[in-house]
């Protein structure tokens, strides 16, 4: 089984703010590789599967989640057992740090209206992308260019109502590197669908 990246450091985070970061899993073995057990340790860590089938040759994402409930470091793993031959049980470090909504820049008075944002804006090669949710419900979360071409599925789930932010990292759903360009970060809710332009410059 690969990992990429092999740890997962999600900074400073507003205690009640959600942070959201991806997780690619291959398989490069010539079998179907089964994820029987897929979970976190540390509270304030949660992960959107709990088993997961990979086969020869493909990769699959996994969607961590941080939500500080306190101030202060959070430190816990991401735990994959799994049927791999060679390493059936894998850790993958979690780092975090719980802060005041004050000093991360955050509006300590909840949007009345679905938002969405994106920052450094330009970008190389990774940015986050930030959106408020006024309800709980359906999110579908994607990157097209500016000819409407589909490039990455980043969310398409129920989620909770208020802030969460997630890092992009300038590739589509094979893996390939996006080039230097325009492309739209485009949030479909319930009530709304929002766009925002995000510039690339590698």
């Amino acid at each position: 089984m690969t990992i990429d990246p092999i740890s997962l450091d999600f900074g400073s985070v507003g205690v009640g703010i959600t942070e959201h970061m991806l997780l690619e899993l291959g398989n490069e073995g010539s079998g179907e590789l089964r994820i029987h057990g897929i979970a976190t340790t540390g509270s304030p860590f949660t992960v959107n599967l709990s088993e997961l089938i990979i086969p020869p040759g493909g990769t699959r994402t996994l969607r961590v989640s941080f939500l500080p409930d306190q101030t202060g470091p959070v430190v816990g793993d991401l735990v994959l057992d799994s049927n791999d031959s060679v390493s059936p049980l894998l850790l993958v470090p979690l780092f975090g740090e719980g802060a005041d909504v004050s000093a991360t820049g955050q509006s300590e008075t909840p949007p009345q209206t679905v938002q969405l944002s994106s920052w450094p804006n330009p970008f190389n090669p990774r940015v986050n992308i930030e959106f408020y949710l006024v309800l709980d419900g359906p999110v579908q979360l994607q990157v097209f260019d500016l000819c409407g071409m589909l490039l990455r599925d980043l969310f398409d789930e129920d989620l909770p109502a208020g802030s969460h932010r997630i890092l992009f990292d300038g590739r589509d759903d094979s893996g390939r590197k996006l080039a230097t360009g325009e492309y739209f970060a485009v949030l479909k809710t319930g009530q709304s669908v929002l766009k925002r332009k995000m510039v690339l410059v590698r």
